[in-house]
């Protein structure tokens, strides 16, 4: 009898298992296509399936040509194409495959498959703990929300350190039944979470913190017992991203480590509001399309650049226009890059005798540093502004260009340029007065205008609820002791109760510290808490166990109501939310409309011109079905040599003339005459919800035009 109830347990376990991976891939294939914030390790994963790993493979990486702000790592890319590697191999033998677009189906379906494993690891560790009935709920609440299934099988940097963390929260679920055994996996739980920190997320050493002092203090394990551990994984993890992300950006002459590249960028620079933002409307704003000045990072951050302008434009009154030279900028970004010579511009003035000197080198270092590389905008100096309409002059220069000259005559000064000012001593002043008013104007303007960077709480009532739908009260529940508490457990000491509140309440422990540190951070993305939400989901399997077990019949009729009815909308959400998603690609699907086209005519190589939107909507290195290389030949570097058949795809944002290609994707059709262009078809974007229906209204969002000169 106890054999044949194990092997009842053993298949419903596999049920379960196997239902959180079919929905995961349902999602891949409702919604096959991707979005900008996955490009980078979606082409990195296609570099490495497609050219290799030798040094001549690399000129050929997309990375090279569009390198993002920050360098990012290849460890995640490298590990997708090695587990995906012998699938493609066959399924392009077998035929399974026969598109570029099938490749990148089969790299999300292992992505997801990774992830899922993790999934299922908790669930494992769910069902050993607190028993089956809370693991089949714990399945049914994770297959029924929406962010998590789908997003697991998108290559965001995020969904590569899923897994190590969803092994680690495994662990921490159930970490054994023996004293040697809980001290392994308490172990192995930091050393996850800090080597996930060091190579994919580090906002992961932000639940690193609150775990430790948890393991030292709470679980008693001695710090003799995690330190040799500890560090070979920290050494072996630094040491891999070093050489590895070295290696694929091929900057030998000072390492590459992207994690830490990341956090002077976002968190020590304060820009990681160059991503964009969340308004106060909830609108997601590109910083590419929007202005400098309306991103408000940080107080400070936004005092320095107005101090810098108005100081600029203050010198500008005391001196002329002279050539710009060559300063070091990152066009990526909105500021100069910090170079060497502005460090010395600060050592020097250390070094100087005299205070006033060093005052000058100090405010001189500071605005090179901080000099803003976009032009302003017109509305930031009104009056300004004003002249200029009415055709006066105004000393402050608007083109980017000027911005730069006033950079040179603060590097390399022209004799003559501060003789109106006097000695050295009145330049400090000078300069002194004018950072005061500027500081003055800028704490005016900061008061007076609303933030736009997210507040402190938008985790708590914005994203996490978002995330979990349904088991956000479930939580809740299980966490929160009631009198009903008493009844079902049939004691007071609920301590001893594996679904006992207390129980719960520690399990949540480091992942709510987590969320309250992270949200000091002013940038704010569901994405980064998305390691709390399997975790979340155990607490609202055992809150709804519990409802679902009320000793008396009218309060369990009660609970089941309360626990299907959430479920039920869960469904209901993620419907929604699925059928809105899938409308969110429609340059994927604009590449799909233009490879069912015929070629150009034999006299020219087909070619076509991708504009921002659809770059940004699916439109990955996969959709470009007609170009090397061909992922369906047995051997792959043979395929890489465009030929007189292989189409050319184009993302350049500024083309010299569109009359060279022939098909275009567009947002206004009207730009392009309809002598010149014939119109092919559109693609539906997603416009808005109807509420009464409940479905997602669509619109012409991409057009498809077809040059009449190039084609039969």
């Amino acid at each position: 009898m106890s054999l044949q109830a194990s092997r009842v347990s053993s298949v419903l376990g596999i049920l379960l298992d196997l239902s959180i991976l079919l929905v995961a891939w349902s999602h891949i294939f409702a919604a096959p296509y991707n979005k900008v914030e996955e490009s980078f390790n979606l082409h990195a994963t296609h570099d490495i399936l497609a050219y290799g790993l030798t040094p001549k493979a690399l000129p050929h990486y997309d990375h090279f040509v569009f390198p993002g702000v920050v360098p990012r790592t290849f460890i995640g890319s490298l590990v997708l194409a090695a587990g995906s590697y012998l699938p493609l191999r066959i399924c392009t033998a077998f035929g399974i495959i026969q598109s570029k677009l099938g490749v990148q189906l089969l790299i999300r379906l292992c992505l997801a498959t990774g992830n899922v494993y993790g999934l299922i690891l908790i669930r494992r560790a769910v069902e050993r703990r607190f028993g089956r009935g809370t693991s089949a709920l714990f399945t049914l609440l994770t297959c029924t929300q929406f962010h998590l299934p789908f997003w697991i099988g998108r290559t965001l940097p995020n969904m590569f350190a899923l897994l190590p963390v969803s092994m680690a929260t495994s662990l921490y679920v159930h970490p054994g039944s023996t004293p040697i055994t809980i001290r392994r996996h308490y172990r192995i739980i930091l050393c996850f979470f800090g080597a996930t920190a060091i190579i994919f997320r580090s906002e992961l050493i932000l639940l690193f913190l609150p775990t430790l002092p948890l393991v030292l203090f709470r679980y008693s394990v001695p710090p003799r017992f995690l330190i040799p551990m500890g560090l070979t994984f920290a050494i072996g993890s630094l040491a891999s991203t070093l050489i590895i992300d070295s290696y694929f950006w091929n900057e030998w002459r000072s390492f590459v480590w992207p994690e830490l590249s990341g956090i002077l960028f976002n968190v020590y620079e304060g820009k990681s509001s160059e991503w964009g933002y969340i308004s106060s409307h909830c609108s997601w704003s590109n910083p590419s399309t929007t202005p400098l000045f309306t991103f408000r990072h940080s107080p400070l951050t936004s005092l320095i650049t107005n101090v810098n302008y108005f100081v600029i434009s203050n010198c500008a009154r005391l001196g002329s226009h002279f050539p710009a030279t060559s300063f070091p900028r990152d066009e990526q970004t909105n500021y100069a890059t910090p170079s060497p010579m502005q460090k010395d511009l600060s050592i020097a003035g250390i070094l100087l005798a005299r205070l006033d000197r060093a005052a000058i080198m100090h405010l001189i270092s500071n605005i090179i540093a901080y000099m803003p590389s976009r032009p302003l905008l017109d509305s930031c100096f009104s009056p300004g502004s004003a002249r200029l309409e009415r055709g006066e002059t105004y000393p402050f220069p608007r083109s980017h260009a000027n911005l730069l000259h006033f950079r040179s005559i603060f590097l390399f000064p022209p004799q003559g340029t501060f003789d109106s000012w006097g000695s050295l001593p009145n330049m400090c002043k000078v300069l002194g007065m004018i950072h005061a008013l500027a500081f003055v104007r800028s704490l005016t303007t900061f008061l007076s205008t609303p933030t736009q960077i997210s507040p402190w709480h938008t985790y708590l009532t914005q994203h996490l609820p978002k995330l979990l739908l349904g088991s956000t009260p479930l939580a809740l529940y299980a966490c929160a002791p009631t009198a009903l508490e008493r009844t079902l457990l049939k004691t007071n000491d609920k301590a001893n109760s594996p679904h006992s509140p207390s129980i719960v309440r520690e399990l949540l422990t480091p992942y709510v510290a987590f969320v309250l540190l992270i949200s000091g951070l002013g940038h704010k993305e569901w994405r980064f808490v998305v390691y709390v939400v399997p975790m979340i989901n155990v607490a609202a399997a055992i809150g709804a166990k519990r409802l679902l077990s009320f000793p008396s019949e009218p309060l369990r009729v009660l609970g089941r109501l309360a626990v299907f009815g959430l479920v039920g909308c869960n469904i209901t959400a993620t419907l929604l939310l699925t059928a809105i998603s899938r409308t969110n690609y429609p340059g994927g699907h604009a590449l799909a409309l233009i490879n069912s086209l015929p070629p150009s005519s034999s006299n020219s190589r087909t070619s076509v011109w991708i504009d921002n939107l659809a770059a940004q909507t699916g439109a990955s290195l996969f959709t470009q079905a007609h170009s090397p290389p061909y992922f369906n030949n047995n051997n792959v570097s043979s395929s890489l040599s465009p030929s007189s058949n292989s189409w050319t795809y184009s993302k350049d944002p500024n083309p010299v003339s569109y009359d060279d290609f022939t098909y275009l994707v567009v947002e206004d059709p009207s730009a392009h005459p309809i002598e010149k262009w014939d119109f092919v078809g559109s693609v539906q974007g997603f416009q808005k919800v109807d509420i009464k229906r409940l479905r997602a209204v669509t619109k012409p969002t991409l057009f498809v035009l077809r040059n009449k000169a190039n084609v039969w």
